[in-house]
């Protein structure tokens, strides 16, 4: 059991950190491969680069106690959506496709085995 003081000792100590997915980074090295292999005629020309990401809920829900989930949200929030811009700017949009990978957020909808920290309406 956290006390509030250790809560929001924790959250501040994670908005100072900065914090980075890295999904930004491993997109833009992956297309590096994928337009070398398009060019050498081993992706056919007009297949997209297909990048998948989790959605907040399947990243924080998991993995962040539930102390932390409502404060920690908007953190992780600014940071993916820091990483999707990025993915954006440096990926030609005609090459990009985003998947999100919706695989937690059902068990929310549901709301049989996962109880949200936001509101499910």
């Amino acid at each position: 059991q956290f006390t509030e003081e250790q809560i929001n000792d924790g959250v501040e100590q994670l908005k100072r950190a900065n914090i980075e997915t890295g999904y930004d980074t491993a997109a833009i090295e992956s297309y590096a491969v994928f337009t070398k292999l398009r060019e050498e005629g081993v992706v056919p020309k007009g297949v997209k680069f297909q990048v998948g990401l989790p959605t907040i809920a399947s990243v924080i829900g998991p993995f962040v106690e539930r102390a932390f989930q409502a404060k920690v949200s908007p953190i992780y929030e600014a940071a993916l959506f820091r990483a999707t811009r990025e993915i954006q700017d440096k990926i030609p949009h005609e090459d990009l496709s985003i998947q999100l990978d919706l695989a937690v957020d059902t068990a929310y909808w549901e709301g049989e085995y996962l109880t949200p920290w936001f509101d499910n309406t």
